[in-house]
């Protein structure tokens, strides 16, 4: 399903499913479902507990994409 959603949203970047070791590495607890905005420092910038539909996730992903400055 999420390889669906990738391409036919043309994402090209990193998608990650039960990274469930990676969220306990950012001192976040299980959530299901759960996403993680992380920038280009390595540092979260926004964390969404629950599905939303896709908008919100687009959104927030693409802001964080923008170029700075």
């Amino acid at each position: 399903m999420l390889s669906v959603f990738k391409s036919q949203h043309e994402l090209t970047y990193p998608l990650l499913m039960n990274g469930e070791q990676t969220a306990e590495s950012y001192g976040l607890g299980r959530g299901v479902p759960v996403a993680i905005w992380v920038n280009r420092a390595g540092v979260i910038s926004d964390v969404e507990l629950g599905y939303h539909g896709p908008g919100p996730l687009l959104k927030k992903t693409e802001e964080l994409l923008r170029p700075s400055g």
